[in-house]
């Protein structure tokens, strides 16, 4: 929207990964095509908010439930495309997938 004033990423007061400057250190998954892409992604996020810290998924890597469950991740980030395996229905299908997985962990 035209003139909206932008609010700061608020940050959870119980989290884990608080250091000590009072900031959180917020865990970012990024899976992009392109290693430009996601290299210019990183390096944006980084130098906006450096209490952001990035971690690209190698193209190799089809588990990215699994990276985001060993990093403890905040957040995913996903480039859709419309070729396979990057279409919108790929990507929506890993994030129902994904979190099913957490809540299933977190039941445990």
């Amino acid at each position: 929207m035209v003139g909206a004033k932008m609010r700061p990423i608020g940050y959870d007061i119980g989290d884990k990964a608080m250091p000590k400057g009072g900031r959180a250190v917020r865990r970012i998954v990024l899976d992009a095509q392109y290693s430009v892409m996601t290299r210019a992604l990183t390096m944006a996020l980084e130098r906006q908010r450096p209490d952001f810290l990035v971690q690209s998924v190698p193209a190799q890597t089809r588990d990215i439930a699994g990276r985001c469950r060993s990093c403890g991740a905040n957040v995913l980030l996903l480039e859709v495309c419309p070729q396979p395996p990057r279409t919108l229905a790929d990507r929506l299908l890993i994030t129902v997938l994904l979190c099913y997985k957490l809540s299933m962990s977190a039941l445990r």
